[in-house]
């Protein structure tokens, strides 16, 4: 009883989770099941239609007298054709070749709603990555959402295709259950009790499935984290000689999922491979049996037969089709599970206010902690007036990220304000905040396509000229101009075409395009030789007046032509002034690194 209560529960699971993931789409799956019932009709009664025509070459005696049959011959008489046997053949073919053409409605129906599925779904999906906020996104593991996108989400549009399986299974099961007791109420009842058996046998490998399907999902996830990882990284893995330990490592977890794979592999073949063998003994035993009774008929045992074939064929299929989809279920879980999550923390489109900077943005008492405990940010307060540039030093680890991630409104105070002309930034229209925001990090984000595509990135609001701008503002254009292909020439992934300097001046090149009011510049030149990092201060020697700029750096060179200078320490403001006072200052800190070496 408990193991029924299990069952029950289980299959009570599956409906819930394909309730929850195919909802939209229930009007579909419904004429899918009609596409189903009348191909299964269509079938049987072209069976039907036939038991005349095996009658007159078996030379039995009478036909079929069930109900079933009776209609058939009723309806029939009314048609004004003359009822030979070639009437009956091409009757059976004619309904025969309209199921053909229900069944390959049925097939477009059933992939083009699974493509609506997937592509409706990834768009969603994607919508809500990008939407969420910053701090969910930084906990998520490498590799999570692009598996879970990739492949679980691909594994959750196939689902539907094995759910209209399913649908035709089931639908054509039953016509045929109709019409076989129809037929033979005895030979179809026997049969249904040796389906039953087979599917109670099957049932516990089915969970067990299930659970392997779900390790399988686990285990391609920690395979894509570990290829993102140690590809991404492979010129350290070299430089390390540590190529046959990461190999290894990668070995270990194909063998799990090889493993994984043919234990399912095992299972569907003993499904797959016992269902015929086990249908034609079962006929076989029928036929003896049958044939020695008086009033055996041929034609309507042939008929029979043909359901009993259909009504384990389709049996065959829906339990295939059940089991095809009991396996997809991890993986239905898994796209829940981070639909949910990424549903739960969306950021939030606060402010409604425009965006207008006139005289200076302002730091009143600023503390921030990622996980309330550890304090990162203690009353941080500090102001930067309108076309200044600023720059923030400190120790790693003191909150100068922190800060950037505040002012790109991807971060929320847990105390204190942040205002922009005296107006709270989160009463400020989000888009339109970061519009008028631009923002360089040191690690430069390039796609493999062209120098121009890479400084429009997606933004059609990027005309040629704000293209040529950006990239002459960021002392670009020249070297550009001297690339065989310009603007056309293609930087390769990540950039790798590129020289460091280059790839880093591009991203610039990026940001100025889109003419922003304050630029926030986070370590962009800490990766940089100095020839290169010359080039990033002429630029900003070039913005200086026309726009705000906070540099955030550890090289003191990049901070020496700032107007205001805010030394950070332990998430606090130790010190603030002109650079050229404070290195005058011994007890500064800013004069202590810049005679470091001494």
């Amino acid at each position: 009883m408990k193991k029924l209560i299990r069952r029950i529960l289980g299959l009570s699971e599956v409906l819930s989770v394909l309730n929850e993931s195919f909802r939209g789409f229930r009007v579909k799956l419904f004429w899918l099941a009609v596409l189903g019932f009348f191909g299964g009709l269509l079938d049987s009664l072209g069976i039907n239609v036939l038991i005349p025509v095996f009658s007159y070459f078996t030379k039995s005696s009478g036909g079929a007298d069930d109900f079933v049959s009776r209609t058939i011959a009723k309806y029939i008489s009314y048609l004004p054709f003359q009822h030979n046997l070639i009437f009956l053949l091409s009757l059976a073919i004619g309904l025969f070749l309209l199921r053909a053409l229900v069944y390959v409605v049925f097939s477009y129906v059933s992939y083009s709603t699974m493509i609506d599925y997937r592509n409706r779904s990834v768009k969603k999906l994607l919508g809500l990555v990008f939407g969420s906020r910053w701090t969910f996104l930084l906990k998520q593991r490498l590799g999570y959402l692009q598996t879970t996108i990739l492949k679980d989400m691909q594994t959750t549009s196939d689902t539907m295709v094995f759910l209209s399986r399913f649908i035709i299974s089931v639908t054509s099961l039953l016509v045929y259950l109709f019409f076989a007791l129809n037929i033979s109420f005895g030979i179809t009842l026997l049969t249904l009790l040796v389906g039953g058996i087979a599917v109670i046998f099957i049932f516990p490998f089915i969970k067990k499935n299930r659970a392997i399907f779900a390790k399988m999902a686990a285990t391609e996830k920690s395979i894509s984290g570990y290829l993102i990882e140690n590809i991404s990284g492979a010129k350290y893995v070299k430089s390390l000689t540590v190529e046959d330990a990461v190999v290894q490592k990668g070995e270990q977890l194909y063998d799990i999922m090889r493993s994984l794979q043919m234990k399912i592999v095992v299972f569907r073949s003993i499904l797959s491979n016992f269902m015929q063998p086990m249908a034609l003994v079962f006929i076989s035993a029928l036929f003896f049996f049958y044939s020695k009774q008086q009033d055996f008929n041929l034609p309507t045992f042939i008929v029979t037969v043909y359901f009993i074939q259909n009504i384990f064929t389709n049996m065959d299929g829906t339990q295939g089709a059940f089991h095809s989809v009991n396996e997809q279920i991890p993986f239905i879980k898994n796209t829940l599970v981070l639909k949910a999550a990424l549903e739960e923390n969306q950021e939030e489109e606060s402010g409604e206010a425009p965006f207008t900077f006139n005289h200076d943005l302002r730091l009143e008492g600023v503390s921030f902690s990622y996980d309330e405990k550890t304090p990162i940010l203690s009353d941080v307060s500090l102001g930067i007036r309108r076309g200044e540039v600023v720059g923030l030093i400190g120790p790693s680890g003191a909150g100068k990220s922190s800060i950037a991630d505040l002012l790109l409104k991807f971060l929320k105070p847990q105390q204190g304000n942040i205002l922009l002309d005296g107006i709270r930034i989160d009463e400020i229209d989000t888009r339109q905040w970061r519009e008028n925001i631009g923002y360089v990090s040191q690690d430069v984000f390039l796609v493999n396509d062209t120098i121009e595509n890479n400084i429009r990135f997606y933004s059609d609001g990027v005309t040629k000229e704000d293209m040529m701008r950006g990239a002459k503002l960021a002392n670009a254009l020249e070297f550009i101009d001297k690339l065989p292909d310009g603007f056309n020439t293609v930087v390769g992934d990540r950039g790798v075409m590129l020289s460091g300097g280059q790839r880093q001046r591009i991203v610039l090149a990026r940001v100025l395009a889109r003419n922003p009011s304050i630029l926030i510049l986070d370590e962009a030149t800490s990766a940089l030789d100095n020839e290169s990092e010359l080039q990033i201060q002429r630029a900003i020697g070039r913005l200086r007046g026309t726009m705000t700029i906070v540099i955030i750096a550890h090289r003191l060179s990049t901070v020496m032509d700032a107007d205001n200078l805010f030394v950070l320490e332990a998430g606090k403001i130790v010190e603030q002034g002109n650079p050229a006072e404070l290195i005058k200052n011994k007890g500064s800190y800013f004069y202590k690194m810049s005679h470091l070496k001494q």
